[in-house]
């Protein structure tokens, strides 16, 4: 699976997640249920909104990437 499509999947599924814990759903077996995404996954994508209040990444350190996702692709072309 493509890195760019595997980024897509995974905002996807978090996306659905905080959709339904916003809406009051607070079971994760109910979320995974309904949604098909992995009870793992779903308690997990849980435990980042209790603590961060956000389900996305935390920023890492490091030197920014010089190169872009599009450069990327190019030269692998």
């Amino acid at each position: 699976m493509s890195q760019q499509r595997k980024s897509n999947s995974m905002k996807t599924r978090r996306s659905a997640i905080l959709h339904f814990w916003n809406s009051g759903q607070r079971s994760p077996a109910a979320i995974s249920r309904i949604t098909k995404i992995p009870l793992r996954t779903v308690k997990y994508n849980i435990t980042k909104i209790k603590q961060q209040g956000t389900i996305e990444d935390r920023p890492r350190k490091g030197r920014p990437r010089e190169i872009t996702a599009s450069d990327s692709k190019a030269l692998g072309q």
